[in-house]
């Protein structure tokens, strides 16, 4: 029943798979997104901009929490005022900051502050002891500030305009199958008609 029309199917979405995608745009709004309720959830759920890694006893929570890790990694900040990135752990250079650096998860989760502490006059003050470091400094360079106050955004690496919806999530989670022209294979003129059924 879950299978393509274009494979004899009735193209039935699972509802378990529904359910995931629709908690992947969840995970997404919250992380994206400045609304109350995400306000509310990062304050209880979040230190220093990471998911705590103790136990909460939430029915939402538990459902969210196992798709940050996904989030992060298929989306990038465009900066703006930096107040809402992450200096170090946010992906705003293309990769997070202590990823570039190679810092240890256990080390990394002490670092403190917010990109727009590190923005001041229309450009970036870092030390140069840290855009030494491999090709940091071409990648800050690649980046180009507001002339007036924008907010930051998150944006989805796979979609056109860089919003999660929901048939994105579900689409990312079941990616459309190839389908094979079974009819050609079995029917090819090439293969005898008594053993066309055994190729």
């Amino acid at each position: 029943m879950c299978r393509p029309w274009a494979e004899g199917g009735l193209d039935i979405k699972p509802t378990r798979l529904i359910n995931e995608a629709l908690i992947l745009k969840l995970s997404w709004d919250l992380i994206a997104k400045d609304s109350q309720w995400a306000s509310l959830f990062k304050s209880r759920f979040f230190s220093q901009g990471q998911p705590c890694t103790r136990y909460f006893k939430s029915s939402v929570w538990s459902g969210i929490k196992e798709h940050i890790n996904t989030i992060l990694l298929n989306s990038m900040w465009i900066v703006g005022t930096g107040d809402r990135i992450h200096f170090w752990a946010d992906n705003w250079l293309g990769a997070p900051l202590v990823d570039l650096m190679n810092l240890d998860a256990a080390f990394h989760r002490h670092l403190k502050g917010m990109l727009s502490e590190a923005i001041a006059n229309g450009g970036f003050v870092l030390p140069t002891a840290l855009t030494d470091l491999g090709d940091i400094k071409e990648r800050v360079d690649n980046i180009a500030l507001p002339h007036s106050p924008l907010p930051d955004v998150l944006v989805w690496k796979h979609s056109s305009d860089g919003t999660l919806s929901s048939k994105h999530a579900h689409s990312f989670l079941c990616p459309q199958a190839t389908t094979m022209p079974w009819a050609e294979y079995i029917w090819n003129a090439t293969v005898p008609p008594s053993h066309s059924f055994i190729f």
